[in-house]
């Protein structure tokens, strides 16, 4: 099996990277963020929160809180941990890695949709964008992991069923 990669891959790798070196300096504080971060993402993405800046507003104000929620507990009941150093590097780098893994997710997916008349359904990315991005996105591997069907070895994220739909797409195309 032979894996091509396009540059939106690549880019998507180098953030990744980056998120992980960040968490690693950042210690404890990082993995506190991260967790915090995805449980609010999830909430907030059920809720159904589609009103742009009332959604922003939130999410700062969430954000914040989770900033200090992380710096309570770094310099509190976590503070032995944060202050080894190995420990809270292999911390915050698990934390960086969700949250990279997370901006993958967000960034992969957060591309305009467009109604496909001839099967009924859509196509992802919409065939409106630039060439230059479409075909980067489209024959992206981490795209074609996202899109493949479960039983084929992906995530099957567009499934009709798939749990990842419901937590990653806030919203909820049909097919």
């Amino acid at each position: 099996m032979q894996l091509e990669m396009t540059w939106v891959d690549a880019f998507l790798m180098v953030l990744l990277a980056s998120s992980i070196v960040l968490g690693m300096r950042r210690g404890v504080s990082m993995l506190v963020v991260a967790l915090g971060s995805i449980l609010l993402w999830l909430i907030l993405n059920n809720v159904g929160l589609f009103f742009p800046p009332l959604a922003f507003f939130i999410a700062l104000g969430a954000g914040y809180g989770v900033g200090l929620l992380a710096r309570a507990l770094a310099t509190g009941p976590l503070e032995s941990v944060s202050d080894a150093p190995l420990p809270s590097m292999i911390a915050g780098g698990i934390g960086g890695f969700l949250i990279g893994v997370c901006l993958i997710f967000a960034l992969v997916l957060a591309l305009p949709i467009s109604a496909n008349s001839a099967t009924g359904g859509f196509n992802y990315p919409s065939e409106r964008l630039p060439a230059w991005l479409l075909s980067g996105v489209r024959d992206s591997a981490v795209q074609r992991f996202l899109s493949t069907p479960t039983s084929r070895g992906g995530l099957g994220v567009w499934g009709n069923a798939s749990i990842l739909r419901g937590a990653l797409v806030p919203d909820r195309g049909e097919r």
